[in-house]
């Protein structure tokens, strides 16, 4: 897998701009930026795709192995839009390997490339009794990495069903980490509860009617006019 690796790097290093690199500490990660926009890595990754179209599960994971640990931020991302390429993937992807590369990523660029429009309500449905302890686990975890993709990784799922599951599990996650000031985890927040009017105004309401002093005046604010308005701001 090293080689393919190598040539998505040579890629990356090949198609860096100084157009696309953001203001110093805008991702919130440490790793080598190149400069290469995410429109031409997804570009890139569907042509890849349908280039290698004998890539076996085995395959794709030890790719993505090497992908999640390089150097730059930009090999994380392609390791993320591979995945959301993926659904044959993702179906029975071992959540133990999602849970290490998590562990990988640093800043809000890089975990939502991987969590925000990856995995899909079915697929977490599908797997419930898998999904649901893992995600509530993460919420748990060491790493704010993984605390953060707790919430992010239900963002597509609450947007696209109203099975009552996902915004429970989103509910409990939230009333574990609402104490948490790091605004990676507080803006996680405000935007699931915002994105859960959409499907479950009621639930939302009701929660923010039992812990608007919990979560702050920022965040209760924020999700108060979502629900009124449907607006962001």
């Amino acid at each position: 897998m090293r080689v393919y690796a190598d040539a998505i790097r040579e890629f990356l290093r090949s198609s860096g701009s100084p157009d696309h690199q953001p203001p110093p500490g805008y991702t919130g990660s440490p790793h080598l930026h190149h400069g290469v926009s995410v429109p031409v890595m997804r570009d890139y990754v569907k042509a890849w795709i349908k280039a290698n179209p004998d890539f076996t599960r085995d395959h794709w994971i030890g790719l993505l192995d090497l992908l999640y640990t390089g150097e730059s931020i930009e090999e994380r991302l392609i390791a993320g839009l591979l995945i959301a390429e993926l659904p044959a993937l993702r179906r029975d992807l071992p959540l133990d390997q999602l849970h290490t590369w998590l562990g990988a990523l640093t800043g809000w660029v890089e975990i939502d490339t991987t969590c925000q429009s990856t995995f899909t309500a079915n697929e977490l449905i599908t797997r419930w009794d898998a999904w649901c302890p893992f995600l509530a686990q993460l919420a748990k975890d060491p790493a704010i990495s993984r605390r953060r993709a707790s919430l992010v990784l239900l963002i597509k799922p609450i947007r696209e069903s109203s099975e009552s599951r996902l915004i429970t599990l989103a509910l409990q996650n939230v009333d574990q980490l609402h104490s948490e000031r790091n605004p990676l985890i507080q803006k996680a927040i405000s935007w699931i509860l915002r994105e859960g009017t959409k499907r479950h105004s009621e639930a939302i309401r009701a929660y923010l009617e039992t812990h608007e002093d919990a979560l702050g005046k920022t965040i209760a604010r924020e999700v108060r006019h979502k629900l009124d308005t449907g607006k962001k701001k």
